[in-house]
């Protein structure tokens, strides 16, 4: 996915280049990809995000050559921590309350919880999108390699 700048700065929902499908209401879901990261530069953003009318994301930052893992709610960051690898796993997960929680990790280890989790908004007429989102407000330049996406749903 190539980055380039929001349609209007500081909206996500303005984002240009965001691959999205609808959440399901179901007991219990889970959506996970893998970014390869090494295409990103400085001013790039790309991420996993559920969005309605308003939004919630798990996202790396690039800034100069340092990269960072950031919450986003509704326009309110949360840093998360420092990112050295060139590939990154971000997950979300929810159930039928629409309750998110985003968790990352890096290649073999744990899942790690990223940002206190966010409600979905179910009510909008196009219901809660899940989507893999990519920008970059300073050019019309860089990339990540979506490698895969897993989407997992129980129903009973």
């Amino acid at each position: 996915m190539y980055a380039f700048p929001s349609l209007k700065p500081h909206d996500f929902h303005a984002i240009g280049n965001m691959l999205t499908q609808r959440s399901l209401s179901t007991r219990e879901n889970e959506a996970i990809v893998r970014l390869d990261l090494r295409g990103m530069i400085d001013g790039q953003q790309a991420g996993l995000a559920h969005f309605a009318t308003h939004y919630c994301s798990i996202q790396i930052d690039q800034e100069g050559s340092r990269r960072s893992l950031q919450y986003e709610e509704d326009g309110t960051r949360t840093p998360g921590p420092i990112l050295n690898g060139d590939s990154i796993y971000l997950r979300s997960r929810w159930n039928s309350s629409g309750r998110n929680v985003f968790s990352y990790r890096d290649e073999g280890e744990d899942w790690k919880p990223v940002g206190p989790g966010c409600d979905l908004s179910w009510g909008d007429y196009r219901g809660d999108r899940i989507g893999i989102f990519t920008t970059n407000q300073k050019a019309t330049a860089g990339y990540v390699d979506v490698d895969w996406f897993q989407y997992h749903v129980r129903r009973e």
